[in-house]
């Protein structure tokens, strides 16, 4: 009899429809499971059988769900009844036999009619043989055994004499690997699925059986019994047990409820119960979770690994939202104790969230206690904008004014004595309310000691003092003098250190001595204090209003200047017609760098740019500059695609700006979701070359798609200097991904023919996947290409196939659904290799094929291609476009080519005119295909007889079936199961009735079960009516 594989949470354990409950014998489980749903004793139960019991059992259980839809007998057992049948299978267990129920029959793997072999359909396989013996029947052996022994059902049924712990976790782990190596594990679920139903099944047959659950693959069943063993075990206090279960629940299920558990083991248990391993396991599924970040970071530093502080750093943050508090102190000794800025930010950021929640007792202590280390770190700014922040908003703002007055002195050591600008705001004095005390700093911050300020009569001044009423200013040609700052606000002008006239004031003579000595140094200073541009005139006026020039010296020192400046590249003389000089500076860079707007246009803008920095490489400062906060906006937008916000970061590191985090994020983002269509030839290759090392095996993977040749060599050179497991993944995986990625398939086919390795029969698979389904025709004749190559067809002469490689080769061949057109070349490249008598074997089924469709069937269409209006109308836009692209599109590319100079060594040139024969060809070939079809929508189509626009179902006597849909030359496309047919499978089926004999068909005979008309999806009226007219054209 046949039992589904049983799952916990489903309510009920009763079999799939259509399954016996009958039969001799029977497993403890299966006895059990009738004694639940039948409700009788042990000794009736005995009595009965199990076949009588599982016809009670359904009827108990319709009879439940008619009382109560929805609710199955399971959920209506009382206490007392779990007592009982827990009695019950004590008694039975011991007389039921030792044989696990047999399981569902296994398809038969088809030779014709697939795809792909199972062999290459798998890049990972799945466990083989699972409840199977090598027989193919289903059985127990010593893995079982040992499995039973190790949970001791013998002593208790329900696995309750086996306490979980580590050594029994490792037990269990052993036997359920030798189950699974004896492929017992499919027969041993269903005897451990029934035992695992109630509440009191043992520790050790639930982790058992979670565990199988997790290796056979169904995760959702291991994941319910992992997390409600753990739930005991937590409960139980047996943080050993758990720390043995969470091991193969993270690494088989992985989940954020287990991750957390990991965390409260280390917490509670001890912390050598939780592994660094488990731990890291744990933050990969919950990277946020402080108490994982600061389990795994307290094991990390007590393990020597100064990583670990860094965790810890992360995790402070949460404890503040959390409200967890207690660990801060203990977290901030771990930093201080290794402190990098980046630790000492996350620190800054978790204090930030304690003076926000209103901590202040806390936050103050450990401003206290890291202030010293915030500053040498500089972070004093940091630190100085919180905490006055905390002194205007806080309810306890005291408590922060000693702290404050340490950070605001270090925020502001580049003024000339900010101690004593601190001291007469009186920050830290407690007795001057603190409302008071930041408006005086207000007020001396304003013009503080040491600024520089210009009065209109006076000239420049240096601020020598200010109390908050009074300044104190000594001016260049006044001397000293005390105004009223109210006054000051009005009357001076405050100057930056970078201005002229502040460099002259501080070392006149200096200047003056550079005025005749260093000429272009001096305009330099005097373009850079007017903004960057100004003209002559501009010049002179502000080196007359210095007075470090007189008027009559003007011409001489202006003329002399410019012949100085024209060779010093900082300066621009492109507007010196108008008598304008420019430096190549922001000013200038506002005109000459392009205007976008990246948010609304990102593809063009970001292009522009990349274009600009290719002619103005120099210029990637000012880049980084004018758009480096619009970068930094899109590259963290995680609501745009992957490709735009990588294109971001490419941007970011190509003008310097390396600092911007989530670089790698967003190239595993990428990965995933890949889509090169953004990206220009160069940005391609800026990417191959920007790649981390730990990443740049998936992007050199991943480039091997390019359209651009050049591309794909250099990333194949970067896949070939990785290690040889992650470049041999790399490969299988592209000719697994055929025909999806066909430039990457053709162009490792070609790479691979030079290399002494064994990789020519898989590339034969992967090319021929590419001739049956194309992207476009290019490709087809390209792979077609390539298998005829000499050094192809030497390397396949060289290397012979697999018995596994063969047979699926020789039907793949056989069962060829496609036109015979290609099917030849691909015939011809095998022949005189190792499967050359693969050539003779199809040319001899095809001659044996042809007697066997009515002679006149052929010929019922004379000289027609049939196919469907649906692949009319694609091809018919394919002529339109090539018929464009040969009329306007090509001829601009040549005569682009032809502007560049030399056609003799002008490869632009060369490959314009190999596209433009290669497309008359194509078109040409296209208009006498159309011209020559008819479509099969038009023709008589039978429904007692195979034939075009028929589906037709095949039964073999043993009960397997196949369906075939009959098409037209190109319909492939339309849907699974279609047959050309002109195809050697069609001239088996054409023409044959319902209960003909059909075959041989990979060696087995079938005969017809079904015919039915059936064709696509019509041509709607609104459509494309081009189609139909052309039809109509063609048949006329």
């Amino acid at each position: 009899m046949e039992h589904p594989r049983m799952a916990p949470g489903r309510g009920r354990d009763r079999p799939r429809r259509g399954a016996s409950a009958r039969g001799e014998g029977g497993d403890a489980g299966a006895v059990v499971r009738h004694v639940r749903h039948a409700r009788v004793g042990p000794l009736q139960a005995k009595r009965m059988g199990p076949g009588a019991l599982g016809d009670r059992a359904r009827a108990r259980a319709r009879a439940g769900q008619r009382s109560r839809p929805g609710a199955p007998p399971s959920d209506r057992r009382s206490d007392g009844e779990d007592a009982g049948v827990r009695g019950a299978l004590r008694r039975i267990a011991s007389h039921a036999p030792s044989r696990p129920l047999p399981g569902p029959p296994r398809r038969p793997q088809e030779a014709v009619g697939t795809d792909r072999p199972v062999w290459y359909l798998h890049r990972t396989p799945a466990p083989r043989n699972l409840g199977r013996t090598p027989d193919g029947t289903r059985g127990e052996g010593a893995s079982v055994e040992n499995l039973r022994e190790t949970l001791k059902l013998s002593e208790d049924p329900l696995g309750g004499a086996v306490r979980l712990d580590r050594e029994a976790a490792l037990r269990i782990d052993r036997a359920v690997e030798s189950t699974i190596e004896e492929g017992q594990g499919l027969s041993y679920l269903t005897l451990l699925n029934p035992l695992v139903q109630g509440r009191d099944a043992g520790e050790a047959v639930v982790y058992a059986s979670a565990l199988l659950q997790a290796r056979v693959g169904d995760e959702i069943a291991a994941r319910q019994l992992f997390y409600r063993l753990c739930e005991r075990l937590e409960t139980q206090h047996n943080w050993d047990g758990l720390s043995a279960v969470l091991d193969p629940a993270l690494r088989y299920v992985g989940s954020p409820e287990f991750a957390r558990a990991a965390a409260r083991v280390w917490e509670k248990g001890g912390t050598s119960r939780a592994s660094i391993a488990m731990l890291e396991r744990a933050l990969a599924l919950n990277e946020e979770d402080h108490r994982i970040l600061w389990a795994l970071g307290v094991s990390r530093v007590e393990g020597g690994d100064p990583g670990g502080f860094d965790l810890i750093a992360r995790a402070l943050s949460g404890f503040v939202r959390r409200k967890e508090t207690e660990r801060l102190e203990e977290g901030l000794l771990y930093v201080l104790e290794n402190p990098t800025p980046g630790r000492l930010r996350a620190l800054l950021e978790a204090i930030d969230d304690l003076v926000r929640a209103g901590e202040t007792a806390l936050s103050v202590n450990l401003f206290e206690l890291a202030i010293s280390a915030l500053i040498e770190n500089g972070l004093a700014e940091e630190s100085w904008t919180i905490l006055r922040r905390a002194l205007e908003k806080s309810t306890d703002r005291e408590a922060y004014r000693k702290v404050a007055a340490t950070a605001g002195i270090a925020a502001y050591a580049g003024l000339r004595d900010p101690a004593a600008l601190f001291e007469t705001a009186a920050i830290a004095d407690t007795n001057v309310p603190t409302e008071k005390a930041l408006a005086m700093l207000d007020r001396l911050l304003e013009m503080p000691p040491g600024r520089h300020v210009f009065h209109t009569g006076w000239g420049v001044g240096e601020v020598q003092g200010n109390d908050g009423e009074t300044l104190r200013i000594r001016f260049e040609s006044k001397g000293e003098h005390r105004m009223s700052v109210s006054l000051a606000k009005t009357a001076l002008h405050l100057l930056e250190p970078t201005d002229l006239r502040v460099k002259v004031f501080l070392d006149r003579t200096g200047m003056m001595s550079a005025l005749k000595t260093q000429k272009a140094e001096f305009l330099f200073h005097v373009l850079e204090h007017l903004k960057g541009e100004a003209t002559q005139d501009e010049i002179k006026k502000t080196l007359v209003t210095l007075g470090i020039l007189p008027p009559a010296g003007w011409s001489e020192w202006w003329k002399s200047a410019l012949k100085e400046a024209e060779k010093d590249p900082r300066f621009d003389f492109a507007q010196i017609f108008r008598k304008v000089v420019r430096l190549h500076g922001e000013r200038d860079l506002a005109s000459v760098l392009p205007e976008v707007d990246l948010v609304r246009s990102f593809r063009k803008g970001l292009d522009l740019i990349f274009r600009f920095l290719e002619q103005h490489p120099e210029e990637a400062m000012h880049v980084a500059k004018r758009y480096g906060d619009e970068l930094r906006s899109i590259a963290s937008d995680e609501a745009r695609p992957p490709a735009e916000r990588l294109l971001s970061h490419l941007l970011l590191r190509f003008v310097g700006l390396h600092g911007v985090a989530g670089f790698d994020e967003s190239i595993d983002a990428f990965v995933r979701t890949p889509d090169l269509t953004p990206f220009t030839t160069e940005q391609q290759k800026t990417l191959l070359a920007l790649a981390p090392d730990a990443q740049k095996g998936a992007i050199a993977a991943l480039l091997l798609d390019s359209k651009v040749q050049t591309v794909r060599r250099e990333a194949w050179i970067a896949l070939a200097a990785r290690d040889e497991k992650e470049r041999e993944r790399a490969i299988r995986e592209v000719m697994a991904e055929s025909p999806a990625r066909p430039n990457a398939v053709l162009h490792v086919a070609r790479a691979m023919i030079s290399e002494e390795r064994r990789c020519v029969w898989p590339c034969v698979h992967a090319l021929i996947n590419i001739v049956e389904s194309p992207e476009r025709e290019t490709f087809r004749k390209q792979a077609l290409e390539t298998l005829a190559s000499d050094s192809f067809r030497a390397k396949m002469k060289e290397e012979a196939p697999t018995p596994e490689e063969s047979s699926y080769l020789r039907n793949r061949l056989l069962g060829w659904k496609h036109s015979e057109r290609y099917l030849y070349p691909i015939l011809e490249a095998l022949d005189g290799t190792s499967l050359g008598e693969i050539t003779q074997v199809v040319e001899e089924r095809r001659k044996s094929l042809r007697p066997q469709a009515p002679d006149d069937f052929q010929s019922r269409y004379g000289d027609r291609i049939l196919m469907t209006r649906k692949t009319y109308s694609r091809l018919r836009k394919e002529v339109e476009t090539l018929d464009w692209d040969l009329k306007t599109t090509i001829p601009r590319m040549i005569q682009k080519a032809r502007e560049h100079g030399d056609l003799s060594e002008n490869a632009e040139y060369d490959a314009a005119k190999q596209k433009q024969a290669e497309v008359s060809k194509r078109l040409e070939e296209l208009r006498e295909r159309l011209r020559l079809t008819r479509a099969i929508e038009d023709i008589e189509i039978r429904e007692d007889e195979v034939g075009p626009g028929t589906e037709v179902e095949i039964a073999a006597e043993d009960g397997e079936t196949r369906a075939y849909w009959i098409l037209g030359e190109g319909d492939g496309e339309i849907g699974p199961g279609v047959v050309s047919y002109r195809a050697p499978l069609a001239a088996l089926l054409l023409g044959k009735k319902v209960g003909e004999a059909v075959g041989p068909i990979s060696d087995r005979t079938y005969r017809i079960a079904k015919i039915r008309k059936r064709l696509p999806e019509e041509v709607k009226e609104n459509g494309d009516r081009k189609a139909n007219a052309s039809f109509s054209e063609g048949r006329g």
